[in-house]
């Protein structure tokens, strides 16, 4: 029994270019009998009803089982600009060799889209946001143009088309939506290559964790006097004053590059004899972002007693207010933990540091913005943090419970021994002071 049917079409594509456009059906037997093919192609405009092309198949014999692709005899020139909304239709007539009976078959509407410009090699060449009526992006790199000049860009004309243009006015080109944040010392300049232009208003950011509380206020004293020097008692540099306990000393030792100053510090023959370098103990009330930052070497530990940070003792005294980092070996052994206190009434961290060997390290002490957190932080000489805690509770930040910055270290066994080695100290105070 005859059998054959178009089942696709060849030409025109969903998504046609703009050319010359010969119709090409593909056509399949279904049965064993040879015949000979021929058929109608129309046309048709949807907007407006019409009838805009019809020609006949070319009439091809096709074996039984076989398939062929048949072109139109006519070929059809789209109108420019081109329209969107058009379908095709094919009628075909399969007549059988020998019997002379016929079958006849319709291949339903395609409808297709005439495309004015390229479509790429392969679908994967499309512009992926395309979808019917629209069209794939151009490449123009190498777009052949007349009297184009330095500076030339690509302007829609209003009717599809485009062409090269001198830009006009301050309005005219693409404006960028993003800036480079460039926040970190020792970058390079670079003019850049892209064609976008940056907007007047724009801006490059801040560090994070800048200035925004007001001017940053730093005292650092990069070496601790020699007692030969100096004598004991205020360093004539304010705020800082340094002095001895009963018989406590310090000392200048060799430093290295990255510790130019270095001083050595040991205790006395008293229970409480050592060194204090501190502001004056009552000066400073805790607002919000101070920090304070030790850099030192432990030398011997054993039975020593250190603190740093912001409290009020300059002596053997337990401070009664303070934030601040504590060794007391008489009372833990060889781990630092941090401790908050105000009017005598204490806050402890929940881990410690074990003090780990004679290599450099810093201790530091900051303050959140509203002064309801205080961190801990132990680092070594990379600036790797080696242990961090934090404490909420019984921080010194009202009236009455002033503060100063203060390291002070000494020994309870009663002997002169070398405890520990101080390179340098920071206090950082982001004030805006109205002075």
């Amino acid at each position: 029994m005859l059998d054959v049917r178009p089942t696709h079409w060849v030409t025109p594509l969903k998504e046609q270019p703009l050319d010359d456009l010969k119709p090409v059906v593909h056509v399949e037997n279904f049965a064993d009998e040879d015949c000979l093919v021929t058929g109608l192609v129309r046309i048709y405009r949807e907007s407006t009803g019409t009838l805009v092309f019809d020609s006949v198949l070319l009439p091809t014999r096709v074996s039984g089982y076989q398939s062929a692709d048949i072109p139109a005899e006519s070929t059809w020139s789209p109108p420019a600009p081109a329209d969107h909304d058009y379908f095709i239709i094919c009628e075909t007539k399969a007549i059988d060799n020998l019997e002379r009976h016929c079958f006849n078959s319709t291949l339903g509407p395609r409808f297709f889209d005439i495309k004015p410009g390229p479509m790429g090699p392969a679908p994967a060449a499309h512009a992926p946001t395309h979808s019917r009526g629209g069209m794939d992006e151009i490449e123009v790199e190498d777009l052949a143009t007349d009297n184009t000049n330095a500076g030339d860009v690509l302007t829609s004309v209003g009717d599809g088309s485009i062409c090269f243009s001198t830009p006009t006015g301050g309005g005219s080109g693409t404006p960028s939506n993003t800036v480079v944040s460039e926040t970190s010392p020792g970058q390079s300049p670079a003019a850049g290559t892209a064609t976008t232009y940056s907007r007047g208003d724009h801006t490059h950011g801040t560090p994070a964790g800048g200035s925004t509380a007001g001017e940053s206020y730093t005292l650092e004293m990069l070496s601790v006097p020699d007692s030969t020097l100096f004598g004991t008692g205020d360093f004539p540099a304010h705020p800082w004053r340094i002095a001895v306990i009963g018989s406590g000393s310090f000392r200048s030792t060799p430093g290295s590059a990255q510790h130019p100053g270095v001083s050595c510090w040991a205790s006395g023959s008293g229970s409480a004899d050592g060194v204090t370098l501190h502001t004056n103990k009552n000066a400073l009330l805790l607002d919000g972002s101070e920090t304070t930052k030790l850099f030192y070497a432990w030398i011997s530990g054993y039975r020593a007693v250190l603190r740093f940070g912001f409290h009020n003792s300059d002596n053997a005294t337990e401070p009664t207010d303070g934030a601040y980092i504590e060794l007391n070996w008489d009372v833990n052994g060889n781990t630092i933990y941090g401790r908050t206190a105000t009017g005598g009434v204490q806050s402890t961290t929940g881990t410690t540091f074990l003090i780990d060997g004679t290599d450099w390290r810093s201790m530091e002490v900051v303050v959140n913005a509203d002064a309801s957190q205080v961190d801990f932080y132990i680092r070594n000489e990379a600036g790797a943090t080696l242990w961090h805690d934090s404490l909420t509770t019984n921080i010194p930040k009202t009236a009455g419970h002033e503060v100063g910055c203060t390291c002070i270290m000494y020994d309870t066994r009663g002997s002169a021994v070398d405890q520990i080695s101080i390179d340098a100290i920071q206090l950082n105070l982001p004030r805006t002071l109205t002075r």
